[in-house]
């Protein structure tokens, strides 16, 4: 009888096993393969963006029916944006807490206690750049880098397009190789931060010499002048901005990392509340002139914008430092676990 049950059993975890490998996987209507930690992280931290925002793109686009790189994405989920001192905490504190997966986060030194994300994994195998656009001196990696305690960002490549602080010594982004705990600068850039280069060349051709190196990638892309545009009330600017950005995760997606292991991950800080007008003719006027515009005080939530592998990780809600960690995340129980095997 015992020998008769074992062997139903038996039976029964064979069938749950086919059927379970035949079973095709989804997500948000399209095939997916869960539980994967992706080889390469393309992070777009793009301060003041909102999801609604897509609208200025979507409705420039000449066919209806099509979608932004970013409306195709597998999960869209939301990022509760408070630490422990600040609710609605500036945009520069949120993506460093976004990195840290740390609430306790200052705007000052005492930042650099919190390790990375990735310092946090057992396999640091992962090479880690930023490339900073449209940041003020306040908002650049550039003051981390004078901290005392600083081992924060001795271990990452900086990019940023922003006038070198001293033109004779400073390193530039066109140098041909990229040194871990460097910091980079657009010589392009004037001190009233007018670059005569652009976001996605830049990106681009940081990229491509950034891959060039064996081993796993995470290129964070964070982005301030989407944010001061928005302040200025310069619409078209920030449209043109966003569209960029839209452009290099299209990019990313569909040519440079095509068949690769990869997550696409867009988040925000300080995302911006405004009321969009409700007629074409106020709509032309709003994008040319920032007329009709109604801002509110940044949300409470920012979008959370994931493709690829791990994207499972970022449907529903939670806090924005557990972003980092979301990553890697993967269930720590097997399946084969449940029939005792």
């Amino acid at each position: 009888m015992n020998k008769n049950i074992k062997l139903t059993s038996l039976l029964l975890a064979a069938l749950l096993l086919l059927v379970n490998c035949a079973k095709v996987e989804t997500l948000n209507l399209k095939s997916h393969t869960f539980n994967k930690v992706p080889e390469y992280v393309i992070w777009f931290q793009i301060a003041g963006l909102d999801e609604e925002h897509l609208a200025m793109l979507r409705f420039n686009l000449k066919n209806e029916e099509s979608k932004t790189s970013f409306e195709s994405a597998r999960c869209i989920g939301k990022a509760w944006v408070y630490n422990l001192y600040d609710l609605r905490p500036v945009s520069r504190n949120s993506f460093q807490a976004q990195l840290s997966s740390s609430k306790n986060i200052r705007g000052t030194c005492s930042d650099l206690n919190q390790k990375p994300f990735w310092s946090k994994i057992a396999d640091e195998t992962y090479q880690v750049g930023i490339f900073e656009t449209g940041a003020s001196k306040g908002q650049s990696f550039y003051n981390y880098s004078q901290c005392k305690n600083d081992q924060f960002s001795k271990k990452f490549i900086i990019w940023s397009m922003s006038r070198p602080p001293n033109r004779k010594r400073s390193l530039i982004l066109s140098e041909r190789e990229y040194i871990p705990g460097a910091h980079y600068y657009d010589p392009s850039c004037k001190e009233s931060g007018v670059c005569y280069t652009n976001i996605q060349n830049n990106a681009l051709n940081i990229w491509k010499k950034f891959k060039d190196n064996n081993g796993r990638k995470i290129f964070i892309l964070r982005d301030y002048s989407y944010l001061n545009a928005l302040s200025r009330g310069k619409i078209l600017e920030a449209r043109e901005i966003l569209a960029e950005f839209e452009k290099i995760h299209k990019l990313f997606k569909s040519k440079l990392l095509l068949g690769k292991s990869k997550l696409l991950l867009v988040t925000s800080g300080a995302a911006q509340k405004f009321e969009f007008p409700k007629k074409g003719q106020d709509w032309a006027r709003f994008e040319k002139y920032g007329e009709k515009i109604i801002y509110r005080s940044s949300s409470l939530l920012s979008p959370v914008i994931a493709e690829g592998d791990s994207s499972e990780n970022f449907c529903g809600i939670f806090n924005e430092s557990e972003i980092g960690q979301r990553i890697f995340w993967t269930p720590s129980r097997k399946k084969l676990e449940v029939f005792n095997f």
